[in-house]
């Protein structure tokens, strides 16, 4: 199940980098958009790194056991 999710974040990861470098409108907040775009990734990536620490976290409380 975790390497089906590492998948998934991957995927989604590769399609908001894929966004990212797309470019942006006329009128748009340059700084606002580039900001948000690094938060996407950003943002991903953390869950990504915090699910697999919370998934080592709880087999390390099960060996404990």
């Amino acid at each position: 199940m975790i390497q089906a999710l590492a998948q998934y974040f991957d995927r989604m990861i590769a399609v908001a980098a894929r966004n990212g470098m797309q470019s942006i409108s006329p009128g748009v907040d340059i700084a606002y958009e580039a900001g948000r775009r690094i938060g996407v990734l950003q943002g991903m990536e953390q869950a990504k790194k915090a699910l697999f620490e919370f998934n080592e976290q709880q087999e390390d409380k099960e060996k404990d056991l």
